[in-house]
């Protein structure tokens, strides 16, 4: 159930438009705040920085008067450039886990046409059908989530080349408390991968027992066993919602751990910008506003991981099942075809028998 080439690489392009777009719109602060400071004096922000002498020229070739206006219309653009490349990666997202959906759909149930009648009767038709009602779409999000990961991955790796721009030293004592954090959760993620297993199984059971049971409430009847049919569907929804509830568990510890550590070094860094580094207002101010932007992506980025090892369980019983459907696959080994037959075909002494 793997992505094509074209898939991982229109996605990454476009991970990596949605990066430059926003972090474009959001180093525009910077401009705009010496702006705001030096009350727009062309010759105080052209010694701040030779930046502006560019910009300035720019702005002129274009008819365009340097003012406050003008600079907040462009970061608006980034951004507006940015919501239009999103919109876009969340239709094309969708539409890939659709089409893969619907493949691995069908090579199941075309399997199983295809497979000999020994297959058709070790397997039961609950188990194929939660594979295709219930797996195949945990399956699917588990890849489109390892997708997604790599978006987080370029996303992040956008934010910290640019706080490194504006304070390398804060950069790299931000990188290390964000790997602590990262390898503190990671408990929790190899967990998530153990639960996602036995939920699995508890699907995988709860189908098989409703397919054979709902198929015969006459024979439960007249056997007398309602009350143990009943005492065993409690079991099975009971495992079902302590597996679930044990996965969500483990989801929520990260959602609450990773906020309060990049928070955490959003505050440190304000302490120390203005007690050790003395750094200018402005570069104080844009590194916040991307320090609370990283926050979203490095606890997406985490809990996308963590996803993905709930999704293994899934993931490995679609792909099991299908190599498990080639090996019986019906075999047509007729080789002799019948001619000059004009009258009758007699057959005799024919027998057959299912296989021990």
């Amino acid at each position: 159930m793997g992505l094509s080439l074209r898939v991982v690489l229109t996605y990454i392009s476009l991970s990596i438009a949605t990066s430059l777009t926003e972090i474009f719109g959001i180093t525009m602060f910077l401009p705009i705040f010496q702006f705001i400071r030096l009350d727009g004096n062309i010759e105080a922000l052209i010694s701040e920085s030779a930046l502006w002498k560019y910009a300035i020229e720019w702005l002129s070739y274009a008819n365009i008067e340097l003012s406050l206006v003008p600079l907040l219309l462009l970061s608006f653009s980034f951004f507006i450039v940015r919501q239009v490349v999103v919109f876009i990666n969340m239709v094309y997202t969708s539409a890939v886990k659709q089409r893969i959906a619907k493949r691995q759909r069908e090579k199941i149930f075309n399997g199983y046409l295809d497979s000999d009648t020994f297959y058709h009767d070790k397997t039961p038709i609950g188990k194929l059908v939660n594979l295709i009602t219930n797996e195949i779409n945990s399956a699917v999000r588990g890849v489109m989530v390892s997708l997604s990961l790599v978006g987080s991955i370029v996303m992040l790796a956008s934010y910290l080349s640019t706080l490194a721009l504006l304070s390398w030293q804060m950069t790299i004592l931000s990188c290390v408390v964000l790997m602590a954090a990262i390898i503190v959760s990671n408990s929790w993620v190899k967990k998530s991968s153990h639960i996602g297993r036995k939920l699995v199984d508890s699907n995988k059971a709860m189908t098989e027992f409703l397919v054979v049971r709902l198929k015969s409430p006459r024979l439960v009847r007249l056997s007398g066993t309602e009350k143990a049919e009943k005492s065993e569907f409690y079991k099975l929804t009971q495992k079902q919602r302590k597996n679930s509830i044990l996965g969500s568990i483990l989801q929520a510890k990260t959602d609450v751990f990773i906020e309060p550590v990049v928070i955490g070094l959003s505050l440190i860094f304000l302490y120390l910008s203005y007690t050790t580094l003395h750094l200018q207002i402005e570069i104080i101010g844009v590194y916040l506003v991307i320090a609370m932007r990283l926050l979203p992506v490095v606890k997406g980025g985490v809990m996308q991981w963590q996803a993905m090892q709930r999704f293994v369980g899934s993931i490995e019983v679609i792909g099991n099942e299908i190599n498990n459907m080639r090996k019986y696959i019906e075999q047509d080994s007729g080789m002799k075809s019948l001619s000059g037959l004009d009258k009758i075909l007699l057959i005799n002494d024919i027998s057959y028998s299912y296989p021990l």
